[in-house]
């Protein structure tokens, strides 16, 4: 997700908000919380079996004095397995 800050200090509020949130994995990362400042990206790991809640992530962000710009989810992709020789 971009939300449009330029140094560490500045993340340190987005990263506060969003570990708050209840679908934030804490044990990953810091505190659930990737923070790119070169590339203003906030990556966020996701509770097993939760789904993240958009509206509360991006309350979250703007609570700590930002806009989200855009959302990048990546999705995982199941694997399909054809045994070669048969119809």
């Amino acid at each position: 997700m971009r939300a449009g800050f330029d140094c560490p200090s500045c993340a340190i509020g987005v990263r506060k908000m969003i570990s708050r949130l209840k679908f934030v994995d804490r044990k990953r990362f810091n505190k659930g919380v990737e923070l790119d400042t070169t590339v203003q990206l906030v990556t966020v790991s996701i509770l097993n079996g939760e789904s993240p809640d958009l509206d509360a992530l991006f309350e979250a962000i703007e609570e700590a004095g930002y806009d989200p710009v855009r959302m990048y989810e990546l999705e995982v992709v199941r694997l399909k397995i054809r045994e070669l020789g048969q119809s």
